[in-house]
């Protein structure tokens, strides 16, 4: 990577006693490591990460990228990021998989398994058909979100969006023209945070949220 010294701090140059290494106004150098920040960090990562794999015998699921399978041991899991869900038959295969891992990486592991990006996993068993059963849950979720944005409500809610009552009319009077001030650009950024971090949550865990997420988005937009 070139580094143009006009980027480079003068406490970094005297401490990295860099001004021997400046050639034609700036520094040059090899990346050994990922930056943050940087675009190709994430490409590089995942590029490496799947040559691992496949030099282990897990190779990804033609019809899914994130889902993972090995040739041979009956190893399945799920990669989000850097979360490994997996499903395996006998403690030795899961071990083939975290060995494989540390190889390249420091890892933890939660053998419960009750909980992974973000959910909480509860198996159990229904009373009455006796079926086997999976419950998600992100307890804290909206909690941590109504506090990162200083959000709250005034009245009992019982309903994701203003129900408005009312029987159906032959004839439809047309929507009034909506004259209120435009939202500043702060104001945008801050609709399209909160948006987002519901919009993942109605996805994960509540559907019920879709409709008044989707109406918030398109009258910011």
């Amino acid at each position: 990577m070139r580094v143009p010294t006009k980027y480079i701090p003068t406490a970094t140059m005297i401490k990295h006693k860099l001004a021997a290494l400046v050639h034609n106004g700036a520094v040059i150098m090899q990346l050994n490591k990922g930056i943050y920040g940087l675009k190709q960090a994430g490409r590089l990562a995942q590029q490496r990460l799947i040559s691992h794999l496949a030099d282990h015998g897990y190779t990804p699921s033609e019809h899914s990228t994130c889902l993972f399978k090995h040739a041979t041991n009956g190893n399945v899991f799920t990669l989000v990021v850097d979360d490994f869900g997996l499903k395996y038959n006998t403690k030795a295969d899961a071990m083939h998989l975290l060995d494989t891992l540390e190889k390249l990486y420091k890892i933890k592991t939660n053998w419960a398994g009750d909980h992974y990006i973000g959910f909480d996993i509860r198996f159990g068993t229904c009373a009455t058909t006796h079926t086997r059963t999976v419950t998600l849950s992100m307890p804290r979720y909206l909690p941590n979100a109504l506090k990162r944005f200083q959000l709250g409500h005034h009245r009992p809610v019982h309903n994701p969006i203003d129900y408005k009552s009312g029987a159906f009319c032959a004839i439809q009077t047309p929507t009034p023209l909506d004259t209120s001030p435009l939202c500043s650009p702060e104001e945008t950024k801050r609709i399209q945070r909160i948006v987002g971090v519901l919009l993942y949550y109605t996805r994960a865990i509540d559907a019920t949220f879709a409709t008044a997420v989707s109406k918030v988005s398109s009258a910011q937009a």
